[in-house]
Formats: C-alpha cells, structure tokens, sequence
C-alpha cells in the first residue's frame, strides 16, 4: 500500500491506494485539498461574521472585510475603495 501525505493550515491529509497511478493519486489530492481550501475559506468568512455583528467603527468593519479577502485570495495587498455620492 502506498501514501501520499500532505500538511495543509494544520491538518494532514493521506491518501492511501493500491495499484493506483501517479496520474490518479495527483487527481485525488488536489480534490481533497481543495474541499481543504473550501473548508478554510468558509471558516474565514464565519469568523468574519461573527466579528462584524458586534463591530460599530466603520474603519474596523472595512479593515476585518479587507484582511478577509486577502486571507481568502492569498493576496499581498489590497484596498478598499468607498465611493461617495
């Protein structure tokens, strides 16, 4: 029996085959580790939430947004931009 491991945000994931190809295995884990990415996004986005519901400064609701959507896209930076009428 052969595995295939992989650490992701903390949680280790194996995949264990028999007779089963390089190609097939590769198929696998990038479909268990994107149910992984899902799962972190989702937490990210509740915790957000549950932030907001309390949060009364309007700088703070748009700092936690953007700290979000970056911690959701892996991005390096970003901006908020607010348009008023």
């Amino acid at each position: 029996m052969r595995a295939a491991e992989r650490a992701n945000n903390g949680l280790d994931f194996q995949l264990f085959a028999t007779d089963a190809s390089p190609e097939i295995l590769a198929r696998a884990s990038r479909g268990v580790f994107s149910v992984a990415e899902e799962f972190r996004n989702t937490k990210v986005l509740q915790d957000l939430s549950a932030r907001l519901v309390t949060e009364e400064n309007i700088q703070t609701i748009y700092e936690e947004i953007l700290t979000a959507a970056l911690e959701i896209t892996r991005a390096d930076a970003g901006t908020v931009q607010m348009l008023h009428d």
